[in-house]
């Protein structure tokens, strides 16, 4: 779900994610320190933003296999 709402939106902020997908905020962040730390997602333009509020997350390629290989996992099982 996080990375599906990332992928749709990589400027959104950890508070608009956690209230979209009805999930308390430190959960939000706990994920996205997460997926960062396994390489999944990773953060854009963080040094170079003047507003340290706005920067982007991007799902990396072994994020997108991941999320790829979940797909695929659960419509086997359906």
């Amino acid at each position: 779900m996080v990375m599906a709402e990332i992928e749709k939106n990589i400027s959104i902020n950890q508070r608009a994610l956690a209230k979209k997908l009805n999930i308390s905020f430190g959960k939000i962040n706990y994920c996205i320190k997460a997926f960062i730390e396994v390489g999944f997602i990773k953060l854009d333009n963080f040094h170079n933003s003047q507003n340290k509020l706005q920067y982007a997350y991007l799902i990396t390629p072994k994020g997108f296999m991941a999320k790829t290989f979940l797909v695929k996992k659960f419509l086997k099982i359906k």
